[in-house]
């Protein structure tokens, strides 16, 4: 006890000089008990501590473990290697100076301007970083990015540092919404960690979308420009290298938007493909890229689209490799997530390996799909989507 206190108080002396007090409460007797209960203690990811930090994601990284696990359906089913032993398990925020340590000299010192930086948050959050990179080739920038917001900006101490409790997963840690700003906090003015001074624009009610879809569909579905996704992970690699290497062993893309029900509305949701020992697996979960454009979808882009509704009736092909060329082929636009009656689904791709004259043709199939917490759209919105808008012409 006095040794977690004596770093709870040495933490806190550090950021003084900055007005930070870095941990800003002690857990509970009560949470420090269940602890001990939590998955993650049980299956040997963490100790129970005193502090919420070490019951934080960035901490116990048991958002990886649970996708992971054979309990979900997860990849662990086709491997059987446990989620212990990948090189992924050792791939969290081990302390304070994983993301606030600042090298001077022989020296380390904490900063608070340090995680002010996105740079900081790329260095893990690679996903987020390839989306980035991807929409300055497309000389695109996110909205909130263009007008000076870091990820410090929109994402709390208590969704970053924990709040004391357990989390299996990211949805279940971030809690800020779009309605968070532009609908409880619109028209005021915030100071931004860059010191700049910037006004909540309101969810504006002449948008027809808006006013047909505003407690239905998320935000993010119609404004979210598309969706950053890594196909074809080739896991035999990435256990050998112990790295993810784009365009080495697995193909990012930006071209297409998955579309999906989670938690009562229309939500994006992504994809995780991956290749082991020639068998195929796809999560598929809701996501959300860090690409928002302030001009959301209008209505023809989703009902009656021609693409949408062959993406509907006949799936899609995320990747496919055309035999001819030797190349990948992505999917692009929107795609409604759809499930046939004989139980198969409209989303699948092909899945690839580096042989010795370029990539080869491993399988045109998954052969199985991890579906948790979405659900493919109902049949009364498959209806919609494909009908023509009585006001349009």
């Amino acid at each position: 006890m006095k040794k977690i206190l004596g770093t709870y108080l040495l933490i806190t002396f550090a950021f003084a000089g900055q007005n930070v007090s870095f941990v800003k409460k002690l857990v509970s007797k009560e949470n420090y008990e269940a602890v001990k209960k939590c998955p993650a203690y049980k299956e040997g990811l963490v100790n129970p501590t005193l502090t919420p930090f070490h019951m934080s994601l960035h901490h116990t990284t048991y958002g990886m473990a649970y996708w992971y696990s054979k309990k979900t359906g997860g990849f662990e089913s086709l491997t059987n290697i446990p989620y212990q032993n990948l090189f992924c398990y050792k791939c969290h925020t081990a302390n304070c100076y994983s993301c606030h340590g600042v090298k001077k000299g022989k020296a380390y010192s904490l900063s608070i301007n340090k995680v002010y930086n996105d740079k900081t948050c790329y260095k893990c959050h690679a996903r987020a970083k390839l989306a980035y990179m991807f929409d300055k080739k497309m000389h695109f920038m996110d909205v909130h990015i263009e007008r000076g917001f870091t990820c410090a900006d929109c994402h709390t101490t208590e969704e970053v540092h924990g709040d004391g409790t357990f989390k299996k997963h990211m949805l279940e840690a971030v809690t800020i919404t779009c309605e968070d700003c532009h609908i409880k906090k619109a028209g005021q003015v915030v100071k931004l960690k860059s010191g700049l001074a910037y006004k909540i624009p309101a969810v504006k009610n002449t948008i027809p979308e808006h006013n047909r879809h505003v407690g239905d569909i998320a935000c993010v579905a119609c404004h979210m420009k598309t969706q950053i996704s890594c196909l074809n992970c080739h896991f035999d690699n990435v256990l050998k290298t112990h790295k993810k290497i784009p365009y080495k062993n697995f193909f990012p893309t930006k071209s297409f938007t998955i579309l999906a029900n989670y938690k009562g509305k229309v939500y994006p949701a992504n994809v995780m493909p991956l290749l082991y020992k020639d068998k195929t697996f796809m999560a598929i979960a809701p996501y959300f890229t860090h690409s928002v454009d302030r001009n959301g979808r209008k209505c023809k882009d989703c009902h009656a689209n021609p693409d949408v509704v062959k993406a509907i009736n006949r799936g899609v092909k995320l990747m496919k490799y055309n035999p001819a060329t030797g190349k990948l082929e992505f999917a692009k636009g929107l795609i409604p997530f759809v499930q046939y009656e004989d139980g198969s689904y409209n989303i699948d791709m092909d899945y690839v390996k580096f042989g010795k004259n370029g990539l080869e043709l491993v399988k045109r199939y998954t052969d199985k799909y991890q579906i948790i917490l979405v659900k493919p759209l109902t049949p009364k919105q498959i209806e919609r989507l494909k009908a023509k808008l009585k006001y349009e012409k």
